[in-house]
């Protein structure tokens, strides 16, 4: 899987980050967990969806995973969190493009 080098995690999973990323690489349900991803469609930047449905992706291994939220509203809210520092870091709010720069820097 591919994830995102600033990974953006809601608080209500911090202290559970290595637990979930080890059971996300070998495919193990979460029950309370979405995961955001950068969208599949180019024109869209971002996307999210429960872990158990992204489970049965086929598309998990092509996408870039920029986020992880314990629930709906927090994956919501880290969403909002993402907008608000893309557009305070560059006075734009292309999420993607911000996304992609910062994951190629060293």
């Amino acid at each position: 899987m591919n994830y995102y080098k600033n990974l953006y995690i809601g608080e209500s999973i911090k202290e559970k980050k290595t637990e979930i990323l080890n059971k996300l690489e070998m495919n193990k349900p979460i029950l309370q967990l979405y995961v955001i991803t950068l969208a599949k469609a180019k024109h869209n930047h971002l996307e999210f969806t429960k872990s158990l449905l992204w489970r049965e992706s086929s598309f998990k291994e092509e996408l870039l995973i920029v986020g992880l939220a314990g629930d709906y509203k927090e994956a919501v809210q880290l969403i909002a969190k993402i907008v608000e520092e893309v557009h305070m870091m560059t006075n734009e709010v292309n999420i993607r493009k911000y996304i992609c720069d910062r994951q190629q820097e060293e």
